[in-house]
């Protein structure tokens, strides 16, 4: 007789156990959730041959997903299929994860519940007659600061699966994904939703979030929501993809995640990209269109060996960063570098990308009892690593490597490279400094002579100067 494979609910883990953070009727308590507590996978995984000992889930397979119900992604791939039958409508699937643009008042405090549905009613303009739209959410929509990267992993495993899995007549009017997101970690999390993608996704995606919720009488929710959603409409006219943020008003516009930082907590335009132009800018929108130049570099590098590979990330990032400042004690500061077990440490310099000497060699030899490796960043976005100070200077002599990119980009990159290249400080290293994966870089850039010198040794570690690596491009 046949045994019977025993099913468990969808927030089970593969053996059963309840997952951090669930209860046992399936209700998920973001305060709650560890990403430390071991979890059992339940879907398929694979390895690379570069990290050998490193299991990697596949992207591809719902049963990956941990914080999303997988029947409501496939739902909303039923739904969407009966739209492409029924209608000539744009498509797009929208992903609830919370923040200001879903808030509303629950118990006289602000709190994400605004379903997908409810924000397209709100923006109106038409939209929905524009647009087929389905959507799925979080099994608990959050306040951006409860954000994890292993929620991003959920986002990009239910993406992932359902692009693959949609027809060929659905894709030809397809636009994207639209992810409503807070504004405190929107360019963080859709950076890590960048480097998980890879530099090969086949779609684009758009995260879409605001200042004011629905409830104020002054709002940024419509235009930020029409705006992101006719960017994935230009984007698929223009037959281009993209991974993108959005918000800012009038004045705002579509922003590359890795190059773009919040600065405002209160103005409606409170993101800025220093080192990049806007993909596109809605206050000239109608005359500029699209910027498309990194997008078409991109694509440029692409070859036929490219595949669409996504590499799932979770739990913690093995990084720290640590800031110049004035009146730190060298010694306390040794102590605290030492008790830190991460791999890479960034530090932060001042202006002319110097630091104490006292301080820096606390810190070196700490990292170098730990086998840390350290990263020095200058705290402005176009700052330069060049300066001819004596100080500048002593950061490199000292081993420290510069790198160009904001810190929240620097954090992505670390944690996928680990994931691809295991604790490889030297390929890390070479990655970091020598390629422009999600546009983190300034515009005026070049990799550092070190990369140029390695790319021509025979045994050399080869990187791409744009572009996902070729070592994780395995087709699971």
């Amino acid at each position: 007789m046949k045994k019977e494979v025993q099913q468990h609910p969808w927030f089970l883990d593969k053996e059963g156990n309840l997952p951090s953070g669930f209860n046992k009727q399936g209700h998920f308590n973001p305060v709650e959730y560890d990403p430390q507590v071991p979890y059992v996978v339940k879907g398929r995984t694979y390895s690379l041959k570069t990290n050998p000992t490193k299991l990697l889930e596949d992207p591809f397979d719902l049963d990956n997903l941990r914080f999303i119900n997988p029947e409501r992604v496939q739902r909303a791939l039923t739904n969407i299929e009966e739209l492409a039958q029924k209608t000539e409508k744009e498509l797009v699937c929208m992903l609830g994860t919370g923040g200001t643009i879903s808030m509303t008042m629950q118990d006289w405090k602000l709190r994400p519940g605004l379903h997908p549905e409810d924000l397209l009613k709100f923006a109106g303009g038409g939209l929905d007659d524009r647009f087929g739209i389905v959507s799925f959410e979080l099994v608990t929509q959050i306040d951006s600061s409860q954000m994890e990267i292993d929620y991003i992993a959920d986002v990009v495993i239910a993406m992932s699966w359902f692009y693959e899995n949609l027809s060929n007549k659905a894709k030809t009017r397809f636009c994207g994904f639209f992810v409503t997101h807070g504004t405190d970690t929107l360019t963080q999390s859709s950076t890590y939703a960048n480097v998980m993608l890879g530099a090969n996704y086949p779609f684009s995606v758009g995260f879409v979030a605001a200042q004011k919720t629905v409830r104020d009488k002054f709002s940024d929710v419509g235009v930020n929501f029409t705006f992101g959603l006719n960017m994935l409409s230009e984007l698929r006219r223009s037959r281009r993809q993209a991974v993108f943020a959005t918000a800012g008003g009038t004045s705002g516009g579509a922003y590359i995640p890795a190059a773009s930082i919040k600065v405002s907590d209160t103005d409606v335009n409170a993101f800025d990209s220093p080192g990049k132009e806007k993909l596109m800018d809605v206050s000239n929108f109608v005359s500029k269109g699209i910027d498309n130049a990194f997008i078409e570099t991109n694509e440029s590098t692409k070859t036929v060996d490219d595949i669409f590979q996504p590499v799932i990330l979770r739990g913690h990032v093995p990084i720290s960063t640590m800031f110049a400042k004035i009146g730190l004690n060298p010694v306390v500061l040794y102590e605290h570098v030492k008790s830190i077990k991460d791999l890479a440490i960034i530090l932060v310099t001042y202006g002319g990308f110097t630091f104490s000497p006292k301080q820096v060699d606390a810190i070196v030899r700490a990292a170098r009892e730990n086998n840390a490796v350290l990263f020095a960043a200058n705290p402005f976005p176009t700052g330069s690593t060049e300066h001819l100070y004596a100080e500048a200077l002593y950061l490199k002599e000292q081993g420290i490597t510069p790198i160009h990119c904001l810190e929240h980009a620097a954090y992505a990159k670390v944690k996928w490279a680990q994931a691809v290249w295991g604790n490889d400080i030297h390929k890390i290293k070479m990655f970091l400094m020598g390629n422009n994966f999600m546009g983190e870089q300034p515009y005026i850039w070049e990799p550092p002579l070190e990369v140029i010198e390695e790319l021509s040794k025979p045994n050399g570690f080869k990187i791409r100067k744009i572009g996902q690596p070729m070592d994780s491009l395995v087709k699971v």
